[in-house]
């Protein structure tokens, strides 16, 4: 493999689009959490519109998306440009990492422990470790914020690509076995390694990726049939909500392990491939308003357990009163007032916190011997 024409500066200026996807992902999450949130609490919706709408803005599909992303992201820049031909130096990724995951989300579990004692007036942890394990993202705890565990596999899985990475460099064909063990024996060990694998695979063969011609491929008459079965394999999990899985899918997974948040990330896979691949659809993801949600999606994704699971799903009768009684009414005036709440307050945690410390962990790896 050649690096010719690959460096750090045109990869970061060409991954802008990335920003976009990420941010459109995590707005499908925050919809999701609502849409679940209030069919718990009170039926604004009957079942077959529930599941209908989960297949727009789908959140277990969503979080495969952001692994797989990760594992894209986290790898890229030691296949190729500057880094690509240099050790992988494990102190600065650990460090960019830490700084990159944690300030944000100690300010936000801090305003969900303060409101939690606040309104219970009791103490919210029986022991110390439960909070040091909650906030450690260590140990998949989660007490106060309950997508809490996203972020603990993001975390430890990442910690292990630099070793990947090492794997990669070393021998490919290790890394291609090692893809396939983690799809077939994920009874054994983490599921969830699959879709980092497949975003680093991706990261792997980004040039050629992102410069083949798909119109010269024998499957390309067959592109709409193509990209219909990769959508239904991304939205498995709500598809087989509607439709009975067939008696082999039963059969295989007893037999392999293989679930369909894994059949998601195989899904995650391709729709990534291709939007890396068609700069049409990166002029479109470019669109500022698209990106700008991209750079606060990581903040929107820690505040909006808070306003709609801790502020506003509980005061629904109130709101009721308000708005009227027609709960779908209300619940649709409920949906506005907890989105604008959610992007100013993550912008305010975004501009505040995640962005300073982003800046701080850059002064911090400055200060580190280089290469």
């Amino acid at each position: 493999m050649t690096n010719e024409g690959l460096n750090n500066n045109q990869i970061n200026q060409r991954f802008d689009y990335l920003d976009s996807i990420r941010g459109m992902a995590c707005l499908s999450v925050v919809l999701y959490h609502f849409l679940g949130g209030f069919d718990a609490s009170i039926e604004f919706l009957n079942k077959t519109q529930i599941q209908i709408l989960s297949l727009f803005f789908n959140g277990p599909a969503s979080v495969s998306f952001f692994f797989v992303l990760s594992g894209f992201v986290l790898s890229i820049k030691y296949f190729h440009g500057s880094l690509a031909n240099k050790p992988v130096d494990y102190k600065r990724f650990v460090i960019t990492r830490m700084y990159r995951l944690y300030p944000a989300f100690w300010v936000a579990l801090s305003c969900y422990f303060l409101h939690f004692v606040w309104g219970n007036k009791f103490k919210v942890f029986n022991t110390l470790t439960e909070l040091v394990n909650e906030a450690s993202l260590i140990h998949n705890f989660t007490k106060l914020y309950n997508p809490g565990w996203t972020l603990n596999v993001e975390l430890v899985i990442s910690l292990f690509i630099p070793f990947i990475i090492l794997l990669v460099r070393y021998d490919k064909r290790l890394f291609h076995i090692l893809i396939l063990l983690s799809l077939l024996l994920s009874a054994f060990f983490s599921s969830f390694l699959l879709h980092f694998l497949l975003g680093m695979l991706l990261a792997y063969h980004y040039p050629s990726l992102s410069s083949y011609s798909f119109r010269s491929n024998r499957l390309y008459p067959y592109r709409y049939l193509l990209v219909i079965c990769i959508i239904i394999a991304y939205l498995a999990a709500p598809i087989s909500d509607m439709i009975p899985l067939p008696e082999i899918y039963k059969w295989l997974r007893q037999f392999t392990g293989i679930d369909l948040f894994q059949v998601s990330g195989i899904g995650a896979f391709f729709i990534l491939g291709i939007v890396i691949n068609q700069q049409r659809l990166q002029r479109i993801l470019n669109h500022r308003i698209l990106t700008f949600l991209g750079k606060i999606s990581y903040s929107m994704y820690l505040v909006h357990w808070f306003w709609l699971f801790n502020l506003i799903i509980p005061r629904f009768k109130s709101f009721q009163k308000l708005f009227g009684t027609n709960d779908f009414i209300t619940a649709l005036l409920i949906g506005v007032i907890m989105m604008t709440c959610t992007i100013v307050s993550a912008c305010v945690l975004y501009y505040f916190v995640e962005l300073p410390w982003i800046k701080k962990g850059k002064q911090r790896l400055a200060k580190l011997k280089t290469y």
